[in-house]
């Protein structure tokens, strides 16, 4: 069975965001396939698409040729109230097969708000919402992602979570679902096997003494989506994305992503370099972002920003970089910043004052911010951007207040 998803499509304001068919997307008959898998974002496609580990955990397991992996992402409320509307169920990109149909369905959690998405997303393919109440004929639901840190909240609706890191976990996971479809072992002796994974959660089986979060050692070229699905439609974060690095050296108080991500790796230069000529050349897309939690940590940063030059400027295409530290910003980096990025600069004080900067972890003054702006002016960036926080512990109006006065300083300071 499949949905006739083309009847639905004159009816919803995005029909570009449920038809499939992207350029580079993957899609196998399931019928010469052993194993299929629906692959979730809880989340717009808009947003569940800019997501860079919806993309590798999708690279990963397409790359085993027994197993079908395809997406589906929360359908905006005008394609919900039809599928309820006319009774039918949440379907996969790709195919259009029912979810309810796949032997496997995964979630990539990324923010707590989206709990309640994966619910509706549940109900909306027909599927028991309680784990305690799904049967053999039920796929399995397991998850992993940011948020799987803390799997309790969610630990009555999923089968199996999967903590740290997915390169790894998601091939051991494949390998297991392999030979227990295989072996048409029982829901519940599949989930035991499923429980031997390292880093593996399964909740019906009793809280565990400890869950090790899994770490992936190196970032490997091969496990890296080098021939990215490009969506018909604009998406969130429209543009082709390279990880630069994993984790960060920092140790910023505020900052769960560190945790989460950490310990730090780096890709090498030329990894980087390889990946980005494949990426562009496959995709089309105008522009490109290295991704990482602190680029100017990158400790190869400007040798490979003065090697982009020619890539870039030979296909056209921009360059898109994460907020640097309001006080990394040196001569020599900004100006091999400007040979990539001609227009702006985006630095982060995070807090007002110096008494709450200090407070979360990141010491630097006023006078090293403000000198970091004239260096983005001088070096002639129309635009520089400053990431505040509002809401840190301790904070006063004094805080609030500051954040005024360093705009104002620079303005008139630094912008002159």
């Amino acid at each position: 069975m499949k949905v006739d998803v083309e009847s639905l499509l004159p009816y919803v304001r995005r029909p570009a965001t449920y038809v499939g068919n992207e350029f580079n997307s993957i899609h196998k008959d399931h019928n010469s396939v052993n194993l299929r898998v629906a692959l979730a974002y809880p989340d717009r496609y808009e947003i569940g698409m800019s997501n860079l580990g919806v993309r590798i955990v999708y690279h990963l397991l397409n790359k085993f040729p027994q197993i079908a992996c395809e997406r589906f992402f929360a359908p905006w409320t005008d394609m919900e109230n039809l599928l309820r509307k006319n009774s039918i169920p949440l379907f996969a990109l790709e195919s259009g097969v029912p979810i309810g149909q796949f032997d496997v369905v995964a979630f990539s959690v990324a923010y707590e708000l989206t709990y309640t998405n994966i619910l509706n997303m549940l109900d909306l393919s027909g599927l028991p919402l309680r784990s305690a109440d799904r049967e053999e004929t039920h796929p399995l639901v397991i998850a992993g992602g940011p948020c799987c840190l803390n799997p309790e909240p969610l630990a009555e609706f999923i089968d199996c979570f999967f903590i740290g890191d997915g390169e790894e976990s998601v091939k051991e996971l494949a390998e297991v679902l392999l030979r227990t479809k295989k072996e048409k072992t029982s829901r519940g002796e599949t989930l035991a096997a499923l429980a031997q994974i390292p880093g593996s959660y399964v909740p019906s089986l009793g809280t565990p003494a400890e869950i090790t979060k899994r770490v992936t050692k190196t970032l490997s070229l091969e496990d890296f989506p080098g021939e990215p699905i490009v969506p018909y439609c604009g998406i969130t974060h429209d543009r082709f994305a390279v990880e630069m690095m994993r984790g960060c050296p920092r140790s910023c108080k505020f900052c769960q992503s560190a945790v989460m991500y950490g310990p730090l790796r780096k890709r090498s230069p030329s990894d980087i370099l390889e990946l980005v000529k494949k990426g562009l050349r496959s995709s089309g897309w105008e522009e490109m972002s290295l991704v990482s939690l602190s680029p100017a940590d990158y400790p190869h940063l400007i040798d490979l920003l003065r090697k982009l030059e020619e890539i870039l400027n030979m296909t056209k295409t921009s360059l898109s970089l994460s907020s640097v530290r309001a006080d990394a910003l040196t001569e020599e980096l900004g100006s091999a910043l400007r040979i990539v990025r001609k227009t702006s600069v985006t630095l982060a004080p995070e807090a007002g004052t110096e008494r709450l900067r200090r407070r979360i972890g990141k010491p630097m003054s006023e006078d090293k911010i403000i000198q970091s702006t004239k260096t983005a002016y001088g070096l002639g960036f129309g635009r520089v951007k400053l990431y505040f926080m509002i809401g840190l512990p301790s904070e006063s109006d004094e805080d609030i207040e500051g954040i005024v006065g360093l705009c104002k300083r620079i303005s008139s300071e630094a912008k002159g």
